[in-house]
């Protein structure tokens, strides 16, 4: 009887351990269930959490982006209305399209284009073209000055002794000048008093565009451009002022003084012999070229 007794209790003994060992099983499935989720969940949010700081760091370029694109259209902006409000360049434009139609009908040149405000980029600043004239004789940068006043255009201290004007010397080239020339206007006000203003070296202003201006050419289309450049006055005074020219003859960049200087300047180039007009297909790869620079025409 005891045995009986013994071998039922063992027999259930190994029921109850059976189900706890089964129970403890399903337990473990479901813990383990569990932290599988809870791993793809954290797995998920650190995805999520990656995704976010990538979207934040585009958004962050961007945002720089576009605040440098907008301070170049600011500085775009304000060149184009300064240009708007300066009358001596639109009526050089006017005088640039009369005297280039004029040599076209002549048969001095076959074709000829004209951009205004043309803006070039030297790192982060703008660089400003007033006219580039562009025919199959060659590359114009015009830089208009319309200035009122007698014009003393980059004389020396010779220059004004020549001109029997030395007595402007002591007050233009003193102690405190290191230049040998000058570029500077002289008139009077409306009280009888003399104005004089300094303008610098606009024909060095020319020559830093034209290499900005060849550079941009030879990387964007690989095109090897000889440009000229003019320093043009265009005040229309009547022969009120006088226009003192100083440039000495190896100077690179020329001079003129109003609309018929102008255009001699480039009866000049066209009437003789300098170098092979453009061809057609080179023509249209300098037009395609600088149109991407002009913003107000």
């Amino acid at each position: 009887m005891m045995d009986l007794i013994y071998i039922i209790f063992i027999l259930v003994l190994t029921g109850a351990v059976y189900y706890l060992f089964q129970q403890n099983q399903k337990n473990v499935k479901l813990v383990n269930d569990e932290r599988g989720r809870t791993d793809t969940k954290i797995q998920t949010l650190h995805q999520e959490q990656d995704d976010r700081v990538h979207e934040i760091t585009d958004l962050k370029e961007k945002e720089l982006s576009l605040a440098e694109e907008n301070e170049k259209l600011k500085k775009k902006l304000n060149y184009i209305e300064n240009t708007n409000k300066n009358k001596g360049e639109l009526m050089a434009a006017r005088q640039l399209d009369d005297i280039l139609r004029e040599f076209k009908r002549q048969g001095l040149i076959s074709r000829y284009d004209i951009f205004n405000n043309v803006l070039l980029y030297d790192s982060k600043n703008p660089r400003q073209i007033d006219h580039l004239a562009v025919c199959d004789k060659g590359i114009y940068i015009i830089e208009t000055k319309c200035w009122e006043g007698d014009i003393y255009y980059n004389v020396s201290k010779d220059t004004l002794k020549s001109k029997n004007m030395q007595i402007l010397n002591r007050y233009v080239f003193h102690d405190d000048v290191k230049k040998d020339y000058k570029t500077f206007v002289l008139k009077t006000n409306e009280k009888g008093l003399i104005s004089y203003k300094d303008y610098g070296h606009p024909f060095e202003q020319v020559l830093d565009t034209i290499k900005i201006l060849r550079k941009e050419l030879e990387e964007a289309q690989g095109l090897n451009a000889f440009i000229n450049g003019i320093v043009y006055f265009n005040y229309e005074s009547g022969g009120k002022y006088t226009f003192i020219d100083g440039t000495a003859e190896s100077t690179k960049i020329r001079v003129a003084n109003q609309k018929e200087n102008l255009r001699k300047q480039f009866e000049e180039d066209f009437t003789r012999v300098r170098y092979s007009p453009i061809n057609q297909e080179k023509y249209g790869r300098y037009i395609e070229a600088l149109k991407r620079y002009v913003f107000n025409q």
